[in-house]
């Protein structure tokens, strides 16, 4: 783990621990060769020296950073409710949207990445 990243799971509110660690998984999981780094204040995950994902512990909750909107925007309506700005998902279920369709979502987008940059 990026000695940044480290320190930033050391400092994070205990409520967010448990699904920041599985995105950690579920990323480098997904984009095998990904580069773990800290940028933006957050930690984010790089192929071919482009960040692609990230993830912060906010006020809000935890949120779901990636880079690419287009990818979020091909799951807008699944996710309107849970999606802030272009980028952002926050990992948080309500009323209108379950924790298990944010991270089905998740799950898919990373394919989606990964297959971007596989081809």
């Amino acid at each position: 783990m990026h000695s940044e990243v480290q320190l930033y799971f050391r400092k994070a509110k205990e409520e967010h621990l448990e699904d920041m660690h599985m995105l950690r998984t579920k990323i480098l999981s997904a984009l095998p060769g990904a580069k773990e780094g800290f940028e933006y204040g957050f930690p984010v995950y790089y192929m071919n020296g482009e960040p692609l994902v990230g993830y912060a512990g906010r006020q809000e909750g935890l949120m779901f950073y990636v880079m690419n909107p287009n990818i979020v925007a091909a799951y807008h309506e699944d996710l309107a409710t849970r999606i802030t700005g272009k980028t952002c998902i926050i990992i948080k279920e309500n009323s209108q949207t379950s924790k298990q369709t944010i991270l089905r979502c998740i799950d898919n987008m990373l394919t989606d990445l990964m297959n971007k940059h596989v081809m």
